[in-house]
């Protein structure tokens, strides 16, 4: 399985104690952006699976993680890496968008799956002001 379902119980093994990058979706299956996102966030997994762990958790079954990232509206993807979280965005976007802001926390070659990835400052945007997790010292060079 490329997408892990987190829970409580599996958590810390997956997110916190990852030797990989983590991004993570945020989701319910009554959300019409979170239905339209799956197949994008599915794509990302199968394309990154050597370089970022890609996980879901269903908000309305577990209200403890979603209370634990401030989860307010869905769908939120959260970034993570040494279980630091490295930035977060809100509501529908391309696989490019989401691609292009996971440069800086893939491995310092750049390189998934053959492809160079430009380099550039991590930004997570959604068109609107949204609260921007940065911290440059978690960059590889």
């Amino acid at each position: 399985m490329l997408v892990i379902e987190l829970n409580k119980e599996n958590f810390e093994k997956e997110v916190n104690n990852s030797q990989m990058p983590v991004l993570i979706d945020f989701w319910a299956s009554w959300c019409g952006p979170c239905k339209m996102m799956s197949p994008v966030i599915d794509e990302i997994a199968n394309e990154t699976q050597e370089t970022l762990k890609v996980c879901k958790v269903n908000v309305d079954d577990e209200l403890e993680l979603a209370r634990k990232f401030n989860i307010m509206s869905i769908p939120t993807f959260v970034a993570i890496k040494e279980g630091k979280v490295i930035g977060t965005t809100v509501g529908v976007q391309t696989k490019q968008q989401i691609r292009s802001r996971l440069v800086n926390i893939l491995p310092p070659a750049n390189v998934v799956r053959g492809i160079r990835l430009p380099r550039k400052k991590f930004q997570w945007t959604s068109g609107k002001p949204v609260a921007i997790l940065h911290s440059a010292k978690a960059f590889p060079k």
